[in-house]
């Protein structure tokens, strides 16, 4: 059986998950270190993830839309058949603001997006969405196995998608591990 899957991930969806102290992530990992199983000790010795049966890289180019303000964001491009034909591609890992979206923030800035932060309401004027989807096809020996998604370098907020089902909400965490089994 091999399947094709749609991840769709978003920053900075709004507004409730956001505004709500309380809420960090949903259907996120703990904590724990980060280790990948092989299928012989000698991939066990070499420790290149890449090598090992139980890992694909989803590094690469997704597609990306990007708003000034979450007013503006696509807000059902997660469903498969939201057209993405228009958006940009953008290579994952990168920085958005280094890919010409949006103002890069430099350490010498003291706060981030807002000159009168008013905690814990989200800024409605600039406060930027940016939207990735990739296709991606899962391998078929994964069939009844434990399968985690994992973000090593989310900033802010995010959700995923996968095939228009929402699979975890992280924010102000790193790395994002979410369990994605029952999805696929």
């Amino acid at each position: 059986m091999v399947s094709t899957f749609t991840l769709c991930v978003a920053q900075q969806d709004f507004p409730v998950d956001l505004e709500n102290p309380k809420m960090f992530n949903q259907n996120k990992e703990e904590p724990h270190a980060t280790l990948l199983p092989f299928d012989n000790e000698e991939g066990v010795m070499e420790n290149d993830w890449g090598k090992s049966p139980y890992y694909q890289s989803l590094n690469g180019t997704w597609k990306f839309n990007w708003v000034r303000k979450p007013a503006d964001r696509p807000k059902e491009f997660y469903k498969p058949e939201f057209n993405i034909d228009d958006w940009d591609n953008i290579p994952v890992p990168s920085n958005w603001e280094l890919q010409g979206y949006g103002i890069p923030i430099y350490v010498n800035t003291l706060y981030e997006w807002t000159r009168d932060p008013q905690p814990p309401k989200v800024p409605l004027d600039y406060n930027p969405v940016g939207s990735y989807r990739r296709n991606f096809t899962v391998p078929e020996g994964w069939k009844d196995q434990q399968v985690f998604i994992h973000f090593g370098a989310v900033k802010s907020a995010m959700y995923i998608w996968i095939n228009g089902q929402k699979v975890g909400f992280s924010q102000a965490q790193k790395p994002l591990p979410s369990g994605i089994l029952h999805t696929i």
